[in-house]
């Protein structure tokens, strides 16, 4: 493992140190899904099954930006603000979008 985490801080093993907001955690993404899910009138299932899914793509998400800071510190910021960023939008409406065409 390349991380560890302490408190609010994930600490790499290259010595970068990001400290984790509650701001970037998420839940407004989660938020606005259910919303728009309820929306919808999509079930339960469908819902929870949902969330799940975005909760995946986000770890795969803070993954993706840990591996790539590991390998080069100044590449958090890329990764963090603009590649992870356009991922999990793409994530997020393509999810709206098949729960859209499902209707």
């Amino acid at each position: 493992m390349f991380y560890h985490t302490q408190n609010n801080y994930i600490l790499l093993d290259n010595g970068f140190k990001a400290y984790i907001v509650n701001s970037c955690n998420g839940y407004v993404l989660y938020a606005l899904l259910i919303s728009i899910l309820i929306y919808l009138k999509k079930n339960l299932k469908y819902i929870v099954i949902s969330l799940i899914l975005l909760f995946i793509f986000n770890l795969f998400r803070i993954e993706m930006v840990l591996f790539f800071t590991n390998i080069d510190k100044n590449l958090f910021d890329f990764f963090h603000n603009i590649v992870a960023r356009i991922f999990m939008i793409f994530v997020f409406l393509s999810m709206v979008w098949i729960a859209t065409k499902n209707k």
